[in-house]
Parts: C-alpha cells; structure tokens; sequence
C-alpha cells in the first residue's frame, strides 16, 4: 500500500491509488480533522509526504507579501539578518533570512529575495515544513 493518510501521527488508512487517498482525505477533511498524505514503499516507514497532486512536498512555499505579513503575526521577535554568503553581486540580488521565535524557540521562518537594490523582495520562500506547524498539519517535533 504506497498512499498513507495520516491523522495526528497516526495512519488512519493505506491506499494503492492517488485517486482513492484523494478521497479518503477529503472524507477526513469534512469531519474537521487535517489530514497529511505519505508516500511508501515500506510498511515501516511512512516516506516522502505528498501533496494532494502526489507530489513531494517542496522544501519552500512561496508567498505574496500580504500573506506573509498575516504569517509573521504567529512569531514573536521577528528579526531580519542578512546571509552575505548567499548574496550575489553580479546580478545586484541580496537575500534575507527572517528569523522569529515559536513555541520559545528562534527559528528561519523564511528567505527575502531582493533584486536590483529594491525596497520589495521579488520572491518571498516560506519553510513549507514550518509552514504546515503553524497549521496544525504536522508536530513540532517533526522538524
């Protein structure tokens, strides 16, 4: 069975199809609970988490800055530090890492992409990870 739905840590089904872990996520979802969708091919070992698509779930999510701006409201002391490391002078693209503390612990939340000197970051990546915490989709634990 390669499709896992799990609840709260613990698999409540395993399908052999995406259509049918579809189905079983939306049934789950309807009575309140937020379900998470593993691929494997092991039974002891729940893999790669998945998307409702069946696609491994990216390591950042992109954002608008209006939503960002409402995500940043779940941290306290939200900071901004510079990674000069990751700068790149020859394209004019500087990078920030926001860092903010949840659940008492400082934490990336997420990286600012600045081109050409501009006041707005061209792309803002969230940690999808972190992200799914603040959801309720995943444990803190887990990161």
């Amino acid at each position: 069975m390669p499709y896992n739905v799990v609840i709260s840590g613990c698999v409540e089904c395993a399908v052999v199809s995406l259509e049918a872990a579809g189905q079983a996520l939306t049934f789950y979802r309807a009575l309140g609970h937020k379900p998470r969708l593993f691929y494997s091919m092991s039974i002891d070992h729940l893999g790669d988490e998945i998307d409702d698509a069946g696609k491994t779930l990216r390591e950042y999510t992109s954002m608008s800055a209006a939503e960002f701006a409402e995500y940043l409201k779940r941290f306290r002391k939200v900071r901004y530090a510079r990674d000069h490391d990751l700068d790149c002078p020859t394209v004019s693209a500087s990078l920030f890492n926001v860092i903010g503390a949840y659940k008492g612990r400082e934490r990336v939340i997420a990286e600012l992409h600045y081109q050409d000197g501009s006041e707005q970051p061209s792309d803002i990546r969230v940690y999808t990870h972190l992200l799914r915490v603040t959801q309720g989709l995943m444990a803190l634990e887990d990161l």
